[in-house]
């Protein structure tokens, strides 16, 4: 272990100075944490700003309007104004997308089921998703006189419901109601429709860059790795060693290369999946379990690039050779392995190619 440990540390000495290979190194977690400076810099601005002004109303209503309109505002960012000659000012300016002025009249109206004109909308000249508006606050008015409405009902017709305690049936209508709105959606659909070549096999579906970058360039470190270390042999400066001590050499080559590619590997995922506030889509769901599950499967992609190239090692002593080979096997892996498209599901022999390349197994965790 001693020797080993001294082989690899004068190994990774010499590695780093690699200037090429130390750019790889920084890049994947620069990349990662410049799209977060980005993603956080430019987080809300892309929502469309609609101003709402409320007037006296019931209190209750006018809090669950309130919640209803920010929860279901998605990209439409609603600005509740004190001012309406200021929100009007703002619209006709097009700084907002367009308003809504809830009158006071809107809660008594809706019981009457008299209300015409009680809630207003005003436009700025270039507006185009007004009508989309709309619809989110007919939703959100809904939801915010739903109970009260649930209630009206009851006590508008006790026939309906005569031998039904008033009270005891507002309440499981109104429970009813809530677990209604919690559900996210009325009701839904699910269509599968499988054809006679359709692929089920979840393994082969499209990965995400930040996973497939991560495959490829660990696989192409460890070929790298034996392609020095041959270079060595033919050198003549491994000869006078035992087969031993040249396997040994064999692995802290390997590991020369491929432990700080697995550590900039690991941080790079490490960025990704404890960032919730990164909009750009890897594929890596923020949290901690998800930290511990990437960091599984890297170590395990790390000991399976090991043991291959010891093997490659055994089997091909010529560096021309595998230097041949390099091109042959990353490109291969770009195309048939799923890093950018998934083209298993165009042709289903790539499906089978697929496996004959490591990071294959790599990418089949996600």
């Amino acid at each position: 272990m001693k020797e080993y440990l001294i082989h690899l540390s004068l190994l990774l000495k010499r590695q780093f100075t690699n200037k090429l290979y130390i750019c790889f190194l920084v890049a994947m977690p620069l990349f990662i944490l410049i799209a977060l400076c980005i993603s956080s810099n430019t987080k809300g601005n892309d929502k469309v700003p609609v101003g709402c002004y409320i007037e006296k109303q019931d209190r209750e209503f006018i809090k669950v309007l309130q919640e209803s309109l920010n929860e279901a505002s998605g990209k439409i960012n609603f600005i509740e104004y004190d001012d309406l000659n200021e929100m009007l000012e703002d619209t006709a300016s097009s700084a907002l997308e367009c308003s809504y002025v809830f009158t006071e009249e809107l809660f008594d109206g809706l019981i009457e089921d008299d209300y015409k004109k009680t809630i207003l909308r005003f436009t700025s000249p270039s507006t185009v998703v007004a009508s989309m508006v709309d619809e989110m606050v007919f939703t959100a008015v809904f939801r915010a006189f739903g109970d009260t409405a649930l209630c009206v009902y009851v006590d508008e017709n006790p026939k309906t419901f005569a031998g039904h305690d008033a009270d005891e049936l507002k309440l499981a209508l109104r429970n009813a109601y809530e677990k209604q709105l919690d559900t996210g959606h009325t009701f839904s659909l699910e269509f599968k429709a499988y054809g006679d070549a359709a692929d089920t096999d979840k393994t082969s579906a499209s990965r995400l860059p930040i996973h497939g970058i991560i495959a490829v360039f660990l696989f192409l470190c460890m070929l790298l790795a034996c392609s020095d270390y041959c270079t060595e042999l033919e050198r003549g400066t491994l000869n006078m060693l035992s087969p031993r001590r040249q396997f040994v050499l064999s692995s802290c080559f390997i590991g020369s290369w491929l432990i700080p590619a697995f550590a900039s590997s690991g941080l790079t995922l490490i960025i990704a999946a404890t960032q919730r506030s990164l909009d750009v889509n890897l594929g890596i769901t923020p949290g901690l379990s998800t930290v511990f599950y990437e960091i599984f499967v890297l170590i395990t992609y790390f000991i399976l690039l090991n043991i291959s190239g010891l093997i490659l090692n055994l089997i091909i002593k010529k560096s021309l050779l595998i230097s041949a080979l390099i091109p042959v096997l990353i490109t291969g892996s770009l195309i048939f392995c799923p890093v950018i498209i998934n083209l298993s599901a165009i042709l289903p022999i790539a499906g089978v190619v697929e496996k004959l390349f490591l990071p294959y197994y790599y990418l089949i965790f996600f």
